[in-house]
């Protein structure tokens, strides 16, 4: 019995010489990027460590900037992907700043989008314009939605363990450091917009030289046209809608689109009826909004990169369609 006493003895002081001093040793260095954070050695939270959030953090800082633009557009992805930003602005005549954005952050982001670019700048026009699929069910997601507003209020996030404090990347602060010193390199995009972009920083420069816009670069497929073509206002908007609408200076104008669907993903009664009906709801949420009633309810399945969003080469002719809408809208206002 004491032998094997002994032996258990020496096999815990085995494991503590062997395991002590590598786990002191991350769980120093673990602190001294705690501490560098906390003491501002370390550069401020800038987690570009994919597609998504690089775009979030894009359009979070053009917001907080000074803009000549008199055209804001402001929605989801499908705002971001199907509009030329410098293109409408050559139409136009005057600057267009293109803040769309993931769909998954929601209505409630974009309205703080709004209200920091409303802080430095006074557009003439605003341009809410988002897609079927986003009107019919508000379901930001909470994990995006937190890291938008990490980012805007300057601290950590770490996306593994957001709601389990003792989440192991959190307690060595793996977040720290991929948001602050490996989310500042250039990471690779995977797939089709690996081949595109390239890197997560040339996304951000893209969008940086678009005037906010970016572009889809992938081939629309059959499993892209799966799921529910019947579509309504989610209820929850209205609050929302209200809210965002209530953000909006006095003499700016607000115009409310929807983007297209693709043909085969729609039906005659949405084309004929639902659509109208649909971009009614919709604009009667924001009170003072101009509905474009102009904009095409669908579009040949060929112009779309994906269920929601254009292809590169259809970008451009949707583009002078929203310009024409505008003008018209406008003349009608």
């Amino acid at each position: 019995m004491t032998t094997n006493h002994h032996g258990i003895n020496f096999q815990f002081a085995d494991a503590a010489r062997t395991f002590g001093c590598p786990l002191a040793v991350v769980l120093l260095i673990s602190l001294g990027f705690r501490l560098g954070a906390w003491l501002g050695f370390l550069p401020s939270p800038r987690p570009m460590l994919d597609a998504d959030r690089t775009v979030i953090i894009h359009q979070a800082d053009a917001s907080r900037k000074p803009s000549k633009a008199k055209v804001l557009l402001i929605g989801d992805s499908s705002c971001m992907m199907n509009v030329d930003a410098a293109r409408l602005s050559e139409l136009l005549g005057v600057d267009v700043l293109n803040l769309g954005s993931v769909r998954v952050l929601g209505l409630k982001a974009y309205c703080k989008l709004l209200t920091n670019h409303l802080e430095f700048n006074e557009p003439e026009k605003i341009v809410l314009l988002v897609n079927p699929n986003f009107v019919r069910k508000n379901s930001p997601s909470k994990v995006h939605v937190d890291a938008f507003d990490h980012y805007l209020a300057g601290r950590d996030y770490d996306y593994g363990g957001a709601d389990n404090l003792w989440d192991l990347r959190r307690i060595l602060g793996v977040h720290i450091v991929e948001g602050r010193l490996i989310g500042r390199l250039p990471l690779p995009l995977p797939k089709q917009f690996g081949d595109f972009y390239g890197f997560t920083t040339e996304l951000y420069r893209y969008m940086e030289e678009h005037r906010g816009s970016a572009v889809d670069p992938r081939i629309l497929n059959e499993n892209g046209l799966r799921g529910s073509s019947d579509y309504w206002v989610d209820p929850s908007y209205l609050e929302e809608s209200a809210v965002f609408s209530a953000s909006i200076p006095s003499a700016t104008q607000l115009f409310v689109g929807l983007t297209p669907l693709p043909e085969s993903f729609s039906n005659e009664e949405f084309r004929a009826f639902q659509y109208k009906s649909l971009l009614r709801d919709w604009s009667a949420a924001f009170p003072a909004a101009v509905p474009m009633n102009g904009l095409p309810p669908t579009l040949p399945d060929e112009y779309f990169a994906t269920k929601t969003h254009l292809s590169p080469q259809a970008v451009e002719s949707f583009t002078e369609r929203l310009h024409r809408e505008l003008l018209s809208a406008s003349a009608m206002e």
